[in-house]
């Protein structure tokens, strides 16, 4: 497959569109910002690039150039995109939707304890991954009096049934004690 149209940025006007129409054969586009406008203004087209880019620098080996030779580069750059790619076409085939790298963490489970210790423990068990603040867990439960509940979090942490993990930081128990 040939590129027939290339989009560059304002900076590469000039003598980049000349040498790729006259060597390349390519119709480069540039992407101008309007000399009126103020402020962060989201350029036509600009955001796909930006968005690919971001997507293969999630690959360790693309987000700094390590390779000498420029034809390694080009590999690697290749074998992130048949990735990515046979990823949003594995899910697509099995009829699931995409996926959201940065989505809402799963629900909060419905709480069946009657007392507040017992929905802390359902609160953290729900999500072992993560670090709660107390003020979260009063904020969720209803609690308005934050500092009393803190103390009762210290408490329960001392006699061991959540692990303090910093200061005003909770999680669950590990496993192996």
């Amino acid at each position: 497959m040939r590129q027939a149209l290339v989009w560059a940025d304002g900076g590469y006007a000039g003598r980049l569109q000349v040498w790729a129409r006259q060597v390349l054969g390519l119709a480069v586009t540039i992407v101008k910002r309007s000399d009126d406008l103020r402020g962060f203004v989201v350029l036509p087209r600009r955001w796909v690039v930006e968005r690919t880019f971001a997507w293969l620098v999630r690959y360790r080996r693309l987000a700094r150039v390590y390779e000498r030779k420029p034809d390694h580069h080009e590999a690697l750059i290749w074998w992130a995109t048949v990735h990515q790619m046979t990823r949003r076409l594995t899910r697509e085939l099995a009829g699931l939707p995409p996926s959201h790298r940065w989505s809402d963490p799963p629900p909060l489970p419905v709480s069946s304890s009657p007392d507040r210790r017992g929905k802390v423990l359902q609160l953290l068990a729900a999500q072992p991954w993560r670090a709660w603040r107390g003020s979260e867990l009063a904020a969720i439960l209803g609690i308005e009096n934050v500092n009393s509940f803190r103390v009762q979090l210290s408490q329960w942490s001392h006699q061991g049934y959540i692990n303090k993990i910093g200061p005003a930081l909770y999680g669950p128990m590990p496993a192996n004690t």
